[in-house]
């Protein structure tokens, strides 16, 4: 017999995420969006843009120099402006796959049933942290 209560979760029962009720849903959008402030998800988000576009540089000093040696001098006319909008779309992108997977997390302890591919395995022995709980439980790392 299990010891892992079962609280009043709507969708605790779902066998696929299309069978969790808005309120669920409404439990998985807040639980995701407080683990992405606890996760510092922007800050996250900020360094790989920086980092993204940090690396971008000797590869287009790399490009214009190879360039450079096999174009005509006087058929170069090769500008390239760099700024701070450029990181924009970088830390938008790297924000949305790093909440996407917060919220496919709170998706995933929405749900009692084992909805990963392979053998279904009891709650507590899934090797998952959040798939390994409900929430309100004592095993759920959110758990203030």
């Amino acid at each position: 017999m299990s010891d892992v209560r079962r609280p009043d979760v709507p969708g605790v029962d779902a066998d696929k995420p299309t069978e969790i009720p808005a309120a669920g849903w409404w439990q998985v959008i807040r639980r995701a969006w407080a683990e992405a402030k606890a996760d510092q998800v922007p800050l996250l988000a900020a360094g790989v843009a920086f980092f993204g576009f940090l690396s971008l540089f000797p590869a287009v000093v790399a490009a214009v120099l190879a360039y450079g040696l096999v174009a005509d001098p006087s058929q170069i006319r090769f500008t390239y402006r760099l700024g701070p909008a450029r990181d924009a779309p970088l830390w938008l992108t790297a924000y949305a796959v790093l909440l996407g997977a917060e919220t496919n997390a709170e998706t995933e302890q929405q749900t009692a049933r084992d909805t990963t591919k392979g053998n279904p395995r009891p709650l507590g022995q899934r090797n998952a942290v959040k798939a390994d709980s409900i929430p309100g439980s004592r095993a759920d790392p959110g758990r203030s």
